[in-house]
Parts: C-alpha cells; structure tokens; sequence
C-alpha cells in the first residue's frame, strides 16, 4: 500500500509554511507522480534519502523565475499530472514564498469557493456581485450568504450550490435558515463546536438530535480548542483549565482543556459520538458525492458540464523513473 500522497503533500507545505525540518518516512518520490515538482517550483527543496522524503529547514524560499519575466503557473492534470486535491496546499504555501506564481485549476475550472465574510454583512455587494457572476455560469460554494429571500435567490441564479453554516444552538433560527437555503437547492454543511462552557453530555445528544431532524446534508464537529492567542486561551489560563501543551494534540479533535460541565473523557467520547451518530446512515463521502451529482446536473441543464474523458493511450510512468524522466 502506497502512501497518501495528500498527507504527504501536506506535510511537505507544512515544514516549509514553518521553516522547519521534517522527514517523512518510507516514502518514494516516484510515487508521488507531480507534487514534488510542483513544491520545487515554489523554492521548497525536496530530498530523497533511502526510503524517507527529507524537507531541510528554510528560513525563507522563493518561487522560480523564467528569463522573460512570465509568471510561474501551476495547474492540475490528471495522473501521472498534478492531482488538484494538492491545489489548496499548494495555494496556502505559496502565500509565504516571495514571488508571484499563477495556480489554475483546470479540470474543475467552473467550480469557486467564496471565503469573504462580507456575503453576509454588505447587502448591496452581495448583490451586485450575484447579478456581475450570474452570466458567467459559475458553481460556487461560500461562508455564510445574508438569510434574505432577494439575495438567496440571486445567489442561487448565480450558481450557488453549497454553504458553510456554523451551527451554535438548537433555535428556530438555526431551523428556518437551513430550510430556507435548502429549498433553493443550496447543500447545507454545519461546522458546530463542542465542548463550550454550557455544553454537557445530554446537550450534545440534543443537538445531534436537532441536525439530523433539520436534515443537515453533513457536519463537521470539532472540540473546542484553545489555540495559542486566542481570546478562548487566555480565559482557560487564567481559570488554570489549560490541561497541557503538547502541540501535536491541538488537532481541534482531542480534549486538551478541562470541559466546565463534563469530564475529559466524556467530552471525548460525545464528539465521537457526535461524528458517528450523524453520518450512522451514510458516509460523510457518499453523502458530499450526492451534492456533486447534483451539481453536475445543474451543470448539464445550463450546458457547462465539462466532462474529462481520460484517454486510453495514456502512457504511464515506469517504476522507478526519476522525477525528471516522468
């Protein structure tokens, strides 16, 4: 069994994004098709020794240069190309390199991710920006879009199709907003928190309870973490509820703070609770897979469904070839 190759990109940019050193063990770089290349075009070195990849400490690293001053493009193809689940990695660490440097999605060009929060603060910009991105038949997800019946709809003709949606209580709010973006055919994923100060076993079960019975289509659930300046860990310092600060378990999955309401081990085992409760019917992949069905079928109607046919006279790499022969 090969290695992940995501995981293995991703620890790639994370030593770099920190200047730090890291090996990663019993991992081939034939195997990893493009990524390689592409975090060398980024500056980033990337060493084979034996059977480890090896990341040596930067201190700073900067994004090749062409002679004629174009601009370094990156794209994704598929394999033995760059796989495009590597993009946002990619995209992250290229934001601490000095140069400039084009990332193209190409095999899912039609598709865009909004994360500035204005979608639910300027009315007007949100409008102006639904009716300038409308004509060009988009498919996009975003952070929350303002709960308003003018700006859902422009937001659906605009090519809205999923929306990230914190989930803080178990109000009519929370009920109302999820209906009303789901009858437009927008797909509602809920990010929830667990383990605020008046959260205790029987909430959580509550909760749950209320995001299958207001039929979210997935949930991410995290445990509360008190991450290093933030406004969370000065208030657990100073009530001395910080348990320890081993970094390597500030995953936002793993208690590390002394709950107010429950126990460690009970925190730990609700959030497990929590993931497997929801998803007991479906798998969180099959369930992200009905959204992309669906969003293929908006793209058949209004005809800009691109569907990658991959050819059978691909060659593929030999074992064993270096990266430069590939």
């Amino acid at each position: 069994i090969m290695p992940d190759m995501i995981e293995v990109g991703s620890f790639i940019g994370l030593a770099a994004m920190t200047a730090s050193e890291i090996t990663i063990k019993n991992v081939n770089l034939d195997d990893l098709g493009m990524i390689p290349q592409a975090f060398r075009k980024l500056g980033i070195t990337v060493e084979q020794v034996k059977n480890d990849i090896r990341i040596p400490k930067q201190e700073k690293y900067e994004i090749e240069t062409f002679i004629d001053g174009s601009i370094m493009t990156i794209a994704d193809a598929p394999w033995p190309g760059l796989t495009p689940d590597i993009l946002s990695v990619i995209l992250v660490t290229a934001t601490q390199a000095k140069g400039s440097v084009l990332i193209h999605q190409k095999m899912f060009e039609s598709r865009l991710f909004f994360v500035d929060n204005s979608l639910a603060q300027n009315d007007e910009w949100e409008k102006l920006l639904f009716k300038a991105i409308a004509p060009l038949k988009k498919k996009w997800i975003s952070h929350p879009i303002k709960d308003d019946d003018e700006i859902l709809d422009l937001a659906v003709e605009a090519g809205c199709w999923y929306v990230y949606q914190a989930i803080v209580d178990t109000s009519d709010h929370i009920r109302k907003k999820v209906k009303r973006l789901k009858e437009r055919g927008i797909g509602v994923e809920g990010t929830i928190l667990l383990g605020l100060d008046d959260h205790d076993e029987d909430y959580i079960k509550r909760l749950v309870d209320f995001l299958l019975e207001i039929d979210l289509d997935l949930a991410e659930f995290t445990i509360l973490t008190p991450f290093p300046h933030s406004p969370v860990r000065k208030q657990l310092e100073k009530e001395n509820r910080i348990i320890h600060n081993d970094w390597k378990h500030y995953t936002a999955g793993e208690v590390v703070f002394k709950p107010k309401k429950m126990s460690v081990d009970s925190l730990q085992k609700m959030y497990e609770y929590a993931w497997e409760a929801f998803y007991a019917d479906c798998c969180k992949e099959i369930k992200m897979a009905k959204l992309y069905l669906q969003v293929i079928e908006k793209e058949k109607k209004d005809g800009t469904y691109n569907n990658i046919n991959l050819s059978s006279k691909r060659s593929w790499p030999e074992t064993g070839k270096k990266d430069k022969e590939l």
